[in-house]
């Protein structure tokens, strides 16, 4: 990604210099672009990817070896004075008779850091459990077994996501396909256990990274950069599934070094491209960052047109910002119209979703319930970061642009809003959606009120913005800390699990579904209602998997509520003659427990329209297994032949649990 983002940044002839944080950046963002046209065309591969990191390879290594001899030469390095900064500043005020106070602060500081980002590192490599509260970086059984895991998988065996009409996840409405296309970064060369490594290993590193040299621009102190980084890796991302979320952040703390660092004599295009490909980049990782990075775009443009003596030229040049975000996404949105039938939908109807899917949504969500979800989002960030921004409206740091930081804040709002009005209500856990971009606010106004600080005349005046500063990020950190604690720890027990030898998919899962396979003829299609989806051979079969039920189909929508009989008819009419299902765990959605208990929870009308769909979508599949033959049965899983009757209704109860038969 260094070699690509050095490379983009080279061909755009851009005079400033940057760091390998950026570089990654922004190779990254050119990558999850790039992505798109390569999943429309249909030509991803092990060898195109691994020959595309290759590249990148080569370019870095070039590039490092040019800069050495230029460096030797000239001696000073641009990007190595940047890194070192802050240690140089340290140096000067250090004595070896007298150490000052806040170069041991540092020295422990950094010393804590590279411990807690080395334990998050190698907890990333490997990752053997499914999610529960005690295994905060795990792997969620529900989103990344049915989807995140299988996407990449597709594009790796078939060239592309292909079709996944009864995934909801496959739609623009949850993303386009960006993060699934880096995922294959890590999948083309390591197994699924590995996946981890790319968004919570590599992204962890990117922001540190990022956040040393946003510092170093800004002269702060060491003891102050060490703070920041501790503060980043005390607060808990929310790793719910595998869907990126430092990746994201990174790209959020590129743009505004780009936004508050590139030269401004830059040429119109250069600058289109570069703040371009972010914007699109985050579109395309997660659709619901869209409405943070338009946002973030936006303000700024209002910045620039504000401040332009040209007003038209300044107008012009930010449309094209715009211009070539819309141009990088395009090959997504050809891409998910192709598959989806739709660029943008309004709503899950447009999926031919189930009526009381669709409408226990719109009855969640708008403008009605703003107020009310808003006031359930933790309060500590934002106030946090309303009184870091207040001690920066006194003073600000030292520099002639620092408009992209308050185009930051200003996304903060917009984007908070944004995400609130669109899925506040139907989903859990509203603050991962937010956390890319109100991170990397926080972290940015930490390090300019560290900044600040020096331009105070009065000592006491530094004393005191100093212990405000510590004192609301403290309580921040506090209020995480229990949370932060649980996710190093099991950072640590996987990296013992992992040493003892231990896997995440047993040789006898694996043998399961190659078993599966094996029974039905090549080339056919399969709906999949499975614990391990991505377990099976998408290049053998056409693998269509049912993520949750009732929220997307082929049209005209996916009967229920009618029987088995309405929905072996509708399957078939569209030339799905197979279904696999793993009733012995009801696909990890069982009838009785905690889910049953919103079968009935009008507090929750999304979850109950859900939880409502599953179970009779699951009802008709256990109908279905007692009436059609079972060409593949191992007392925990069966495949339907939905065109043949059962050949014996009695033998085919044999293979129910006790409970399932009792129900009929």
């Amino acid at each position: 990604m260094s070699g690509w983002g050095g490379t983009i940044y080279i061909l755009l002839r851009l005079r400033v210099q940057i760091g390998w944080a950026q570089r990654v950046s922004l190779g990254f963002a050119f990558s999850a672009c790039l992505g798109g046209l390569f999943d429309l065309l249909a030509v991803i591969s092990r060898p195109l990817i691994i020959g595309f990191l290759a590249l990148g390879v080569v370019a870095s290594l070039y590039r490092f070896i040019r800069t050495k001899a230029w460096a030797v030469h000239s001696h000073h390095s641009i990007e190595l004075t940047s890194l070192l900064y802050p240690f140089v500043r340290a140096s000067k005020r250090w004595s070896p008779t007298k150490p000052k106070v806040e170069t041991l602060l540092a020295a422990v500081g950094l010393t804590v850091a590279v411990v807690l980002l080395s334990i998050r590192f190698a907890g990333s490599l490997i990752i053997l459990q499914p999610h529960d509260e005690t295994l905060p970086i795990s792997f969620n059984k529900f989103d990344d077994f049915q989807a995140y895991i299988v996407y990449p998988l597709k594009m790796l065996e078939t060239g592309s996501m292909g079709a996944e009409p009864f995934s909801v996840r496959r739609t623009p409405s949850v993303s386009f396909g960006g993060g699934a296309f880096l995922q294959t970064f890590v999948l083309a060369a390591l197994p699924v256990q590995s996946l981890r490594l790319l968004d919570v290993g590599l992204g962890t590193i990117l922001i540190v990274g990022l956040l040393w040299s946003y510092t170093s621009q800004l002269r702060t102190t060491l003891v102050a950069t060490a703070f920041a980084i501790l503060v980043f890796l005390e607060i808990p991302p929310p790793f719910i599934n595998t869907t990126a979320v430092l990746i994201p952040a990174a790209l959020f703390f590129s743009l505004l070094m780009v936004f508050e660092f590139t030269d401004s004599d830059a040429s119109r295009m250069s600058r289109a491209v570069l703040v371009g490909v972010h914007i699109a980049a985050l579109c395309v990782l997660k659709t619901s960052l869209i409405p943070a990075a338009l946002a973030f775009a936006g303000v700024q443009s209002c910045f620039a047109v504000v401040r332009a003596s040209s007003k038209t030229r300044a107008a012009l040049n930010c449309l094209l910002w715009f211009a070539f975000a819309g141009m990088a996404i395009l090959p997504w949105m050809l891409d998910a119209r192709r598959w989806t039938g739709t660029f943008m939908p309004g709503s899950l109807a447009a999926y031919y979703a189930h009526p009381t899917r669709v409408a226990a949504i719109q009855a969640a969500t708008g403008w009605t319930f703003l107020i009310q979800h808003l006031r359930e989002l933790p309060r500590a960030p934002y106030v946090t970061l309303a009184v870091l921004s207040g001690l920066l409206l006194v003073k600000q740091a030292k520099g002639k642009n620092r408009d992209g930081f308050w185009s930051l804040l200003a996304t903060v709002a917009l984007g908070t809003v944004g995400i609130t009005l669109a899925v506040a209500g139907t989903v859990n856990d509203i603050p991962r959606f937010i956390y890319a971009f109100l991170i990397i606010a926080l972290l940015a106004a930490l390090a300019q009120v560290s900044a600040a600080i020096d331009r105070y005349d009065l000592r006491s005046a530094r004393i005191m913005v100093g212990i405000v500063a510590i004192a609301v990020t403290g309580v921040l950190v506090l209020e995480t800390a229990r949370r932060s604690a649980s996710m190093y720890k099991s950072s640590l027990l996987t990296i013992r699990s992992a040493l003892h030898g231990e896997t995440l998919i047993s040789p006898t899962l694996a043998a399961k579904h190659r078993e599966m396979q094996s029974v039905l003829p090549p080339s056919v299609t399969v709906l999949a209602r499975m614990d391990y989806p991505f377990l099976f051979d998408f290049r053998r079969n056409k693998i269509l998997i049912i993520d949750i039920p009732g929220s997307a189909s082929l049209a005209p929508g996916m009967p229920f509520f009618q029987g088995s009989e309405a929905v072996a008819t509708y399957l078939t009419s569209h030339g799905i003659h197979y279904v696999a299902y793993d009733y012995a765990t009801e696909a990890s959605t069982p009838r009785r427990g905690t889910l049953a208990a919103l079968v009935n929870d009008t507090r929750y009308a999304s979850a109950m329209a859900v939880v409502r769909l599953i179970f009779d979508f699951a009802q008709n599949l256990e109908e279905l297994g007692r009436t059609r033959e079972r060409v593949y049965d191992d007392g925990t899983a069966f495949v339907l032949d939905l065109s043949k009757p059962a050949r014996s209704i009695a033998a085919n109860d044999r293979h129910m649990p006790s409970d399932t038969r009792e129900r009929y």
